[in-house]
């Protein structure tokens, strides 16, 4: 484990959704995971958000509601959706993704219209009807591959492992070549492992370290492959959320790439001895750790990564303030009640 220095607080997401007071939001993927933290946020604030998905318009919404809220009901990956969502945006907060599972190659006709063809008809939209609405793209550290170098800083090269992380480097490249042309400013957040509750609890499985938590609520066991040894960068949501709040308040121009993460790296043999001995507190029962090397794990599964924040940190005044066993304990909290 690397060593865990004491950190200055940043400001919380709450303060930073202040700057979108009187603003009109477009949010795609906001009913999902990291998607929902985000909504709620942004409708606590005096402003109108508008969230675009395929859902029902009587679908999960917000809760605590100060502005005015619009749905529109669309596939991202069409055209058309995105000439309707646009009417009027200030900001875009573009969360709509497409990954299939442990990063598998299936369905590449739909990796690439989600992940990639959705931003280039969000590009195009633009254009069309004049506007230029800062983007903010959730995007990824997988990107990086098998890093050489730890921590991994923005200028690392690219070296992508799955089609997910080769269409979303194509969404990156549609951002920074188009942005002189049709007047965006545009921000890519590169996010490493998020983890934490969500305020749409069902969507809270959605990611891995997330689902090791339930799983130790419910007694286990836990797995460990032959890539336990391997490190990984858990951030907590609500210092992601925060990031995606200030990144989409800053007025820069062209095109920037950040690298979000915690900045402190863990084997996932130790996150996983972690939640077990974190969830034994609450369920009173011993929790067992097994190891499978029947498994065969995938080169992208066999990476390591720990993020270097410095450049988005010295530009914002972010930082990540949640350890893993602060989050780990806030997870469980919230997971040990709804179960």
């Amino acid at each position: 484990m690397m060593t865990e220095e004491r950190r200055e607080p940043s400001r919380s997401a709450p303060d930073a959704a202040k700057a979108y007071v009187g603003r009109t939001i477009l949010l795609t993927g906001g009913r999902g995971y990291l998607g929902a933290a985000l909504a709620e946020q942004l409708a606590a604030v005096d402003c109108e958000l508008v969230l675009c998905d395929r859902s029902n318009q009587d679908a999960w919404q917000p809760k605590h509601l100060c502005g005015a809220l619009r749905h529109v009901r669309g596939d991202v990956s069409d055209r058309a959706t995105w000439s309707e969502a646009l009417c009027g945006v200030d900001v875009v907060f573009h969360l709509a993704a497409c990954e299939h599972t442990h990063g598998s190659n299936h369905a590449a006709e739909q990796d690439l219209a989600v992940n990639a063809g959705a931003v280039l008809h969000c590009i195009e939209a633009c254009r069309a009807a004049g506007r230029s609405p800062r983007i903010v793209h959730a995007s990824s550290a997988n990107l990086y591959g098998c890093a050489s170098e730890l921590p991994v800083r923005e200028d690392a090269p690219d070296r992508p492992l799955t089609l997910f992380a080769v269409h979303k480097a194509a969404a990156e490249t549609y951002l920074r070549l188009f942005a002189p042309l049709v007047g965006y400013s545009a921000v890519t957040l590169r996010l490493a492992n998020v983890y934490g509750p969500t305020p749409r609890i069902e969507k809270t499985e959605q990611v891995v370290l997330n689902k090791i938590i339930t799983r130790a609520l419910a007694g286990g066991p836990l797995k460990l492959y032959d890539n336990r040894e391997c490190i990984r960068d858990y951030v907590f949501i609500d210092d992601v959320v925060e990031a995606f709040l200030l990144a989409g308040s800053r007025d820069a121009a062209g095109q920037q790439t950040y690298v979000i993460g915690s900045g402190e790296g863990h084997t996932i043999a130790e996150a996983v001895q972690l939640v077990a001995s974190r969830a034994e507190r609450v369920t009173g029962r011993s929790i067992a750790i097994e190891t499978d090397a029947t498994v065969e794990i995938g080169l992208a599964e066999q990476r390591n990564f720990v993020a270097d924040t410095g450049r988005f940190e010295q530009d914002t005044g972010w930082s990540a303030r949640t350890r893993l066993a602060e989050g780990v304990d806030k997870t469980i909290e919230v997971l040990a009640c709804r179960s």
